[in-house]
């Protein structure tokens, strides 16, 4: 077994499951909770900025601050608020710059990931499914975050 195989992960699973564990301190301290709730709801209501740069920003900033779990959560909604490949690459590789050379080992995953959100918006969610659809649409090369 090659190393990169030991260390794939399946971050669709890994969102999900972050997202559990986040809640769980919802039951024990549930104002500080609500109160931070709160405060991401009535910071994305302004529309000031669209949500595809709201996620950018916040995934630049997961990159920077080196958190895997932020990461994988701002990278999926990012697919979801149709931010493209370019934009997410590029964010990236700001992040990285802003982050310093630590965060670079963040922002290696990214590309993986994002190849998962985009299989799952596609809605594969088998790896046979994403090998057939890449058979027959031509694989997608990985945003190189350089």
């Amino acid at each position: 077994m090659t190393r990169a195989t030991t260390m794939a992960r399946d971050y669709g699973s890994y969102c999900q499951h972050r997202r559990w564990l986040i809640g769980r301190p919802g039951h024990n301290i549930p104002r500080p909770m609500s109160g931070l709730g709160a405060l991401e709801k009535n910071a994305v209501a302004g529309g000031e900025l669209s949500a595809a740069t709201e996620e950018l920003i916040a995934l630049a900033i997961a990159g920077a601050v080196r958190s895997n779990g932020c990461i994988a959560h701002r990278l999926h909604y990012a697919v979801e608020a149709e931010a493209s490949r370019a934009e997410i690459a590029g964010t990236i590789g700001f992040a990285d710059l802003m982050g310093g050379g630590s965060a670079l080992t963040y922002g290696a995953e990214a590309p993986e990931e994002l190849e998962q959100s985009e299989s799952a918006a596609r809605g594969l969610h088998d790896p046979e499914e994403v090998d057939q659809w890449q058979s027959q649409n031509g694989p997608r090369s990985a945003p190189s975050p350089l």
